[in-house]
This record gives structure tokens, C-alpha cells and sequence, in this order.
């Protein structure tokens, strides 16, 4: 028995790496993953199981049981403070910024405000009998038709003002620069006097011509142009209003 004694604690000092060896007082680390005992094993991916059916003393150097690593603690970088002039280019940027925003804004507005009070001008032109007519192309398609009744309509294009009454209604800037004949003769005589008034600036007569938004009436007249002087009337607008809002609409 005392052979046994001696034995085991013979095998456990040297397993254990310690001079002393009290047998009753000692527990053995089993590692399921490795199965084997420590030291021979000196890591376990599970934590270590003793072998004694009592609570031991732990042996000297004897590995505890592994525990997961905790994640280091999140740290803020810290808040580095601008000196004078970061700040204020900052400032500057930050005022440009908020001035762009105004401004589109602001943009936003004035476009709706204006389609508003476009829309109701067309609707006032449409109470008064003005037939709308979707652009000049249609204009010069259905022309004969509308002078022949007189119709009344209300049409936007490029007015070019050609002599003291008269002129030429263009669908766009670029129908103005062809010079071909995508256009309608245009009197403007019996215009009231704003109209009048507007078609006297100078952007009427430069080559581009004005942008204009009017109504009027369709009749046959004489080709504006002098060396056509004698040929057959032909269908022409004469202006009347202009389709624009006004306070009261």
C-alpha cells in the first residue's frame, strides 16, 4: 500500500513539475478535445475537467480554466478643435451651403407661382372665347381653317417684328434663324396698348426676335413681304391681348 502511496505521488510531482506531493489533496486537468492530462497537454480549447470527485486544491502552476477574451473597449478618437482658420473656412462653407439651399428653394417657389398664374391666364383667355392652340406648327396646319371661320385663339412663340404693324410669329428661336417660311403673319394694330407697348422693345426687332404669349383673332391679309405685295391674302393673326395674370384673375 505505502508502495502505491509513493508511487502515485512519485507520478504526480514529476506530472506536476513540484518537489512535493500530498496524494488526498491533489486533482488531475482532463482535456476532452486532447485526451490527455496536464502538463503534457498546456492548452485546452474547453475548459479543463478534474478527474476527483471532491473540490481540490489547484497544483502549483496547474492552468485555470480558459476563459473567451473580452473585446477591447470601444474608444472615441478624441474631438480635435479647429484653430482659426479652419473654423473659418468652415463658416464660409457652411454659409455657402445654406445660401444654395435658399436659393433653390426660393427657385422652386417662383416656378410654381409661375405656372400657377400661367395656368390661370389661360383659363381667363379660355373664358373670353380663346381657343388654345398647342404651338405654331398647328397654327400654320389649320390657319386657312381658323381664317376662314375667324376663330379666336391664344398662342406663345417668337414674334420678329418686320415693319410699324406687322410681323411674323416663329415656334422657336431656331425657326427665326432658318428664315423659311415656318411662320405666321402677324398685325398687331389692333393690339391693346400694353401688348403694343411690349412689341416696341427692342428684343422684338433684333434677329432672335420676343418671346410672347398672346390672343387674337385669325383672318386673311396681304403678304407682309413687299415683292409679294400682289399675291393672294393669306391667313394671318392679328394680336389682340396678351395671355398673362394679373392681380384680380
Amino acid at each position: 500500500m505505502r508502495r502505491s502511496i509513493v508511487a502515485v505521488c512519485t507520478f504526480a510531482a514529476i506530472s506536476a513539475l513540484t518537489g512535493f506531493c500530498e496524494a488526498q489533496e491533489r486533482s488531475w486537468y482532463y482535456c476532452s478535445t486532447t485526451h490527455s492530462f496536464y502538463p503534457y497537454t498546456q492548452r485546452c480549447a474547453i475548459p479543463w475537467r478534474t478527474v476527483r470527485p471532491y473540490q481540490p486544491q489547484p497544483l502549483v502552476g496547474a492552468p485555470r480554466q480558459l476563459q473567451q477574451p473580452q473585446p477591447p473597449e470601444t474608444v472615441s478618437p478624441p474631438q480635435l478643435v479647429p484653430n482659426g482658420a479652419q473654423q473659418a473656412q468652415q463658416d464660409q462653407q457652411a454659409a455657402r451651403q445654406k445660401e444654395q439651399a435658399d436659393a433653390a428653394v426660393l427657385a422652386q417657389v417662383l416656378a410654381k407661382r409661375e405656372a400657377y398664374q400661367h395656368e390661370r391666364a389661360i383659363e381667363k383667355a379660355k373664358s373670353h372665347g380663346y381657343e388654345l392652340i398647342p404651338n405654331v406648327k398647328d397654327l400654320i396646319l389649320d390657319s386657312k381653317e381658323l381664317a376662314f371661320e375667324g376663330g379666336k385663339i391664344q398662342i406663345s412663340g417668337i414674334f420678329k417684328k418686320a415693319a410699324e404693324n406687322n410681323g411674323m410669329l416663329y415656334g422657336s428661336p431656331l425657326d427665326v434663324y432658318s428664315d423659311d417660311d415656318n411662320y405666321v403673319p402677324v398685325l398687331t394694330d389692333d393690339a391693346q396698348r400694353d401688348l403694343r407697348e411690349y412689341l416696341m422693345d427692342y428684343a422684338c426687332e433684333a434677329e432672335s426676335g420676343c418671346a410672347v404669349e398672346v390672343g387674337g383673332h385669325m383672318t386673311k391679309c396681304k403678304h407682309i413681304n413687299a415683292l409679294l405685295a400682289d399675291a393672294s391674302p393669306v391667313p394671318c393673326s392679328h394680336m389682340e391681348v396678351q395671355i398673362i395674370y394679373r392681380p384680380g384673375d
